[in-house]
């Protein structure tokens, strides 16, 4: 029964480990920009969605016998992860919802970076 665990364990960390790079992966490829928030963003949002596929479909694939067949399937999502959240935010954007994602640091009060007083 404990080994049941540990290999549930073991396929979900990869999952959202390999989905996870394929984000990265996609990123790298496509950005015109890097930055740490968009690395971390584009990492965790590949790796959850890779996490939740992985959940979902654990079961079917491990009566299969086919885990590796389902760690591939997050391999494909992560790399398509931020092409799915664009589509949706599109989507919701059609229906008349009005989706804006604003950051902490956009919101202060800005200071001139070379104002040193």
């Amino acid at each position: 029964m404990e080994n049941d665990y540990l290999q549930a364990a073991a396929v979900f960390g990869s999952a959202f480990g390999a989905a996870a790079f394929a984000g990265l992966a996609t990123l790298l490829r496509f950005a015109r920009r890097l930055s740490k928030l968009a690395v971390v963003s584009a990492m965790l949002n590949a790796g959850f969605l890779g996490l939740a596929i992985a959940l979902i479909w654990y079961q079917n694939y491990r009566k299969a016998e086919n885990v590796y067949g389902l760690i591939g399937i997050c391999v494909l999502a992560g790399m398509g992860g931020s092409t799915l959240t664009d589509l949706a935010i599109s989507l919701l954007s059609g229906a008349g919802i009005k989706v804006t994602i604003v950051h902490e640091r956009d919101l202060g009060d800005h200071t001139d970076e070379h104002d040193h007083s």
